[in-house]
């Protein structure tokens, strides 16, 4: 029996048929932790990231904590603003999407060892999926801050 050989033009159009034949791009940068406050059990971790489909951060874990929840900062009419859990982050493609005290972020619950301090290095993994359903796992390292670093 002869092997089946495509041509690079019956491949090529069934790559581009496929949609995203390499995968969708994902860019993390400047991870940071906030050191947590004597006798708090948990820190907010911020990052910068960025797509190039639209996308939603659907997961998180750390060694560094027991649970990692998302969270959100939700100002009212009233000025009242209120902090909820969410069950995933929203990534919008083409620009930078920036976890942020005063949005979207990553919250590290169940400190282990005692909590953070400034100059540690808390490795967490994220996954990220796109609309399309492909789905990354993101390996990176958040730098802790010191409760006045910027």
């Amino acid at each position: 029996m002869k092997p089946m050989l495509l041509s690079p033009l019956i491949l090529a159009s069934l790559l581009w048929m496929s949609g995203s034949a390499w995968g969708f791009d994902v860019e993390i940068r400047d991870a940071w932790v906030r050191k947590n406050l004597p006798g708090q059990n948990s820190a907010a971790t911020f990052a910068s990231i960025r797509v190039d489909e639209p996308a939603r951060l659907i997961a998180a874990q750390s060694g560094a904590a027991g649970l990692v929840e998302f969270h959100r900062l939700d100002p009212s009419a009233t000025g009242r603003v209120s902090l909820r859990a969410v069950p995933y982050i929203p990534l919008e493609p083409g620009r930078t999407n920036n976890l942020s005290k005063r949005g979207y972020h990553i919250m590290l619950i169940n400190l282990k060892d005692g909590g953070l301090q400034a100059g540690e290095s808390v490795p967490i993994q994220l996954k990220i999926q796109s609309d399309a359903g492909e789905l990354k796992t993101i390996n990176t390292v958040a730098r802790v801050r010191g409760l006045t670093d910027r």
